[in-house]
């Protein structure tokens, strides 16, 4: 895919259904994030979500859209310059260790989840 990873900051209404409004933009596309992160701020809230390499007309379609919702009240787009493919794998990012060790502390009470044992 061409373009660079890219973060959007958003701020936004403090409502209960604010975070679910924002995801679904991006579900409706089919974009996963690579990270989502939110922080209350009295009666705003602060979503920053993190995406993969995303086409420069794709991100800026995405942030009109976001700005778009009645609950928005800013939309900040940070394009990243694209890191080659290979540098990072799965087992190399920071936390994955520990993510595994929580996996295994507490199962999942979801049937459909298999818990991995090493």
């Amino acid at each position: 895919m061409t373009g660079a990873s890219a973060r959007l900051s958003i701020l936004a209404t403090a409502d209960a259904g604010t975070p679910a409004r924002l995801l679904d933009q991006l579900a409706q596309r089919a974009i996963l994030p690579r990270a989502v992160t939110m922080a209350r701020r009295g009666d705003m809230v602060q979503l920053d979500v993190q995406l993969d390499p995303i086409a420069d007309q794709a991100l800026d379609l995405l942030a009109e859209r976001m700005r778009a919702l009645i609950v928005v009240a800013e939309v900040r787009v940070t394009r990243n310059h694209a890191l080659p493919a290979s540098r990072h794998r799965p087992a190399d990012l920071p936390g994955r260790a520990r993510q595994d060790r929580l996996c295994r502390a507490a199962p999942s009470a979801n049937p459909l989840v298999r818990e991995t044992r090493s």
